[in-house]
C-alpha cells in the first residue's frame, strides 16, 4: 500500500512539464518551481489533482505560493487536511 506521500510525488510527477522529474528525486528539500520549473498553472493544476485525489480542499491562506512549492510543506497541508 502506498503512503500518502507516494501518492502526493506521483500527482507531482504527473503535473510536471519536467520528462526528466522521478519521484526518488523528490524530497523534503524539493522546491517545484525552482528544482522543476513549476509555474502558476502547474502549480493550479497540482493543487486540483491533490484535492481530487485526496478529497481536500486546501485553504486560502495555504495557496501562497511559497507554501506550495515546497514539498515539505505540501506535505504538511495534506497530512493535516488527512487527520
Amino acid at each position: 500500500m502506498h503512503s500518502f506521500e507516494d501518492k502526493l510525488k506521483e500527482i507531482i510527477v504527473s503535473c510536471s512539464d519536467e520528462s526528466e522529474i522521478k519521484m526518488h528525486d523528490i524530497n523534503n528539500n524539493t522546491d517545484l518551481v525552482r528544482d522543476y520549473n513549476f509555474n502558476s498553472i502547474s502549480i493550479i493544476t497540482l493543487v486540483v489533482e491533490i484535492e481530487r485525489n485526496f478529497d481536500i480542499e486546501i485553504d486560502d491562506e495555504d495557496l501562497l505560493i511559497d507554501r506550495i512549492s515546497s514539498y515539505e510543506s505540501l506535505v504538511k497541508i495534506v497530512a493535516m487536511k488527512l487527520s
